[in-house]
């Protein structure tokens, strides 16, 4: 197995330390030579991880395991076992396994993919406790020698499942201190006794763990036994409506005018670290109803910019109200350009967070419930603008973004990048992130919004100059809230293809259809880097064909278009001469929208250089003539130079014909433009 690029630099830094170490010895005796650990040879990447994150009492659960253990090269995993265990983390009762064969009993969907899969079914308990697991991996080394590592303790909660008269219940009380606080504040009473005196109140509620005001005085909070958190979301600011609310103003804040910002040109450098990895782009709105009764939602206006822009072209995807939901808060790092407007605040633990669009309906509660609970939840219920909707906090969000592209986020949310959360967002691979440090004005934040966009999208400005170019920088209103910049102020959007080589371990930048995703290998075929894409007619749970689609504008001295492919398929010996010819295409579709396939390959083309892969689909049917063949990594390139300087849509794909029981897979890696020689 290729050594984990992470692996190694842990044992690099660990070797670094040493040798410092030894070279800060007594200088007047003989250094003695470092002791270097042993290192394991076995370490677990990604996982384990478990879903559902909880059960509920008296309901049958299918409980999923995953992991992507690493290796050292001269050692192989042996297996990967589950147990029950102690609150200690001692082994008690050995469950089963988990496996990368393909399996879909297991769970598990692509044979050798380097993910193990396991699952329990019918998983059920009868009173509210914890169940405590861990994973127990084995490895032989080639020279010999067996080593084992255990997983750190997955405990998943068992708890009654809420019903409607739960939530009604939550909401209701909440429901009555707005009520009460709007009666109070019109009859004189100032704004914060009359929080306080909510707080009291809640506080003395037989079914509240506690009631707090949080520290920026936005927003009144409810604790109910197990850690959840209800909101009321009550900012109130005599000289305009804002983006959050409270916390401190900075003294001698005075605002700082523009410099002058200079293009950046379109010619992005091969291998650029200031050029943005994806330029697919995320606005997401959630609070749009009420910024339009405020005047506009600035998404509109940046959505248009986007929508507008041709060379580079951002295919925007934006999302108001509810759309702008959990699931899209989870993929921010799907995209190259995420703009967020929403309501920021904190929650009863004090982290910041931010409002999303998704309703609190009894279904989304009992969806997101395990997230809502424990000591330190990332979500909570939060009433604005007279709708539930669920908040996230910011470390819940990050957790869930980790592979950004070298992206620009930006977040227009009071306190949008406190709590630690532009510094996550770096760590999670974003190339800069621009956001409000304290309560930000509502007008002021419209007006920042749509010059920073103009500024990065219609004038081709680095992160940095659209980011001077704003003035003033801070707010002359309200809490007089600054706009940032943490990150890469260099960053830029520039043509040409983006996220080639997959290495930001997803398909940012690229829109899927059917079967699309990303891995790191597939049996004994590995990516270059760290990932490759891999396009199927249906491997594992998925049925559809595959394909991957990018919208880009090719530079002006563009002359082709290079990938790296290798084909799998199950209708390998047998079909060849058959009418069953699965497909693998390229199309550029032009400017005027004409699509033209440059790259075409059947099944009957390639049958005479295939061999034995090792692997299988899904492990059904189980004929001997289900064997995967493979043909083995090839390099191809297509002319593309008819189309330089014009915005063009790419699209591989991989179809069935005829037949659908056997399937086909083509990995892609390295895809590139060149320049003539």
């Amino acid at each position: 197995m290729r050594q984990p690029a992470r692996l190694w630099r842990q044992r690099l830094g660990l070797l670094a330390g040493l040798l410092l170490a030894a070279q800060g010895c007594d200088k007047g005796g003989t250094p003695s030579a470092p002791v270097i650990p042993p290192v394991d040879p076995i370490s677990f990447g990604a996982g384990p991880e478990v879903t559902p994150l909880g059960l509920f009492v008296d309901q049958s659960t299918t409980l999923t395991f995953r992991v992507q253990p690493e290796l050292l090269d001269d050692w192989t995993l042996v297996e990967l076992r589950l147990y029950t265990a102690t609150a200690g983390g001692d082994s008690i009762a050995y469950l089963g396994g988990l496996y990368d064969d393909g399996d879909l009993i297991h769970g598990d969907e692509i044979e050798a993919d380097g993910v193990y899969t396991g699952r329990l079914y019918d998983v059920i308990h009868h009173t509210p406790q914890t169940l405590r697991l861990r994973v127990l991996a084995s490895a032989e080394g080639v020279n010999g020698g067996r080593a084992t590592l255990w997983s750190e303790l997955l405990q998943i909660p068992v708890a009654t499942q809420p019903d409607a008269t739960d939530l009604d219940a939550i909401l209701a009380l909440l429901d009555q201190a707005e009520s009460d606080y709007t009666g109070l504040v019109e009859a004189g009473t100032a704004d914060h006794v009359a929080k306080a005196q909510l707080a009291s109140w809640l506080s003395a509620q037989p079914e509240v763990s506690s009631a707090s005001i949080s520290a920026d005085s936005t927003t009144l909070w409810a604790t109910y036994p197990g850690g959840l958190g209800a909101g009321l979301y009550l900012p109130r600011f005599d000289d305009g409506p804002v983006l959050g609310g409270g916390g401190r103003q900075p003294a001698n804040a005075s605002p700082e005018s523009g410099v002058a910002a200079v293009p950046r040109p379109l010619a992005p450098r091969a291998d650029d670290p200031d050029l943005a990895g994806a330029n697919q782009a995320l606005v997401l709105s959630p609070v749009h109803a009420w910024l339009v009764d405020q005047g506009g939602d600035p998404a509109d206006e940046v959505t248009d910019v986007f929508a507008a822009a041709d060379c580079p072209a951002f295919s925007p995807d934006t999302r108001y109200g509810a759309a702008a939901d959990l699931e899209a808060f989870a993929n921010l790092d799907a995209y190259g350009a995420v703009c967020i407007l929403t309501h920021g605040s904190q929650l009863p633990s004090q982290r910041y967070c931010l409002l999303t669009g998704e309703v609190v309906t009894l279904d989304a509660f009992i969806a997101n419930y395990w997230d809502l609970r424990g000591g330190t939840p990332g979500l909570g219920l939060l009433k604005a603008d007279g709708v539930w909707r669920f908040a996230a906090s910011v470390d819940w969000i990050a957790t869930r973004n980790t592979s950004f592209p070298n992206s620009l986020v930006y977040v227009a949310a009071c306190h949008g990048l406190a709590g630690g959360f532009g510094q996550m967002l770096l760590d999670a691979g974003a190339g800069a992130v621009c956001g409000f440090d304290d309560t930000v004005g509502l007008d002021y934040a419209v007006d920042v919004t749509r010059a920073f966009w103009r500024g990065v999208v219609e004038e081709g400005l680095t992160a940095g100059d659209a980011h001077a170019a704003v003035a003033p920088q801070v707010d002359p209103g309200h809490a007089h809230a600054q706009f940032t910049l943490d990150g890469n102020p260099q960053l830029y959007f520039g043509p040409g293809l983006s996220n080639g080589d997959f290495d930001s371990g997803q398909l940012a930048g690229w829109t899927v259809e059917g079967d699309g995703r990303v891995i790191a290998r597939l049996g004994d075929a590995a990516a270059v880097g760290r990932y490759m894409a891999i396009i199927s007619t249906g491997l594992g749970f998925t049925v559809d064909e595959g394909s991957i689609a990018q919208t880009l504008c090719l530079p002006e001295a563009v002359d082709s278009l290079r990938f790296d492919w290798n084909l799998f398929s199950e209708e390998f010996l047998e079909w060849c001469d058959s009418v069953n010819q699965d497909e693998f295409n390229l199309w550029l579709t032009d400017a005027n929208g004409i699509p033209h396939r440059l790259f075409h390959r059947r099944i009957a083309d390639l049958c005479d250089a295939v061999t034995p892969a090792g692997i299988a689909f899904d492990q059904y049917p189980s004929e001997d003539d289900a064997g995967v063949y493979s043909t083995g990594w090839r390099m191809s390139a297509v002319n593309v130079a008819p189309y330089a300087g014009s915005t063009v849509t790419i699209r591989f794909e991989v179809l069935d014909v005829r037949d659908s029981t056997y399937d086909t897979a083509v990995l892609l890696d390295v895809i590139t433009l060149s320049e003539p020689d």
